[in-house]
């Protein structure tokens, strides 16, 4: 049996804004919305990102991930530590 990864979770203490903002980077689109959080993907794809609430406040330590897209920087949204990438030719 074949296993794949179908999800990646990223906690995040405002999950709408950093799932709307990811969903406009990569040209996609919240496909789930609930008491956890928000998910985006291609409708129907094999593949979500899903933004989890959770109520810790700002974290304190450096991002252990780092999604990277070609294109033009872009300020992180929640003012982190990283760069979020907005792409300059589109998806």
């Amino acid at each position: 049996m074949e296993n794949r990864i179908v999800s990646l979770v990223i906690d995040a203490t405002d999950a709408e804004l950093l799932a709307q903002f990811w969903a406009e980077v990569l040209g996609w689109q919240v496909v789930d919305r609930g008491n956890y959080g928000v998910s985006i993907g291609v409708d129907g794809g094999p593949f979500e990102i899903d933004f989890r609430f959770v109520p810790d406040g700002p974290k304190l330590a450096k991002n252990r991930l780092h999604l990277d897209h070609p294109g033009h920087l872009a300020a992180d949204p929640l003012g982190g530590d990283h760069h979020s990438i907005i792409p300059s030719w589109g998806v």
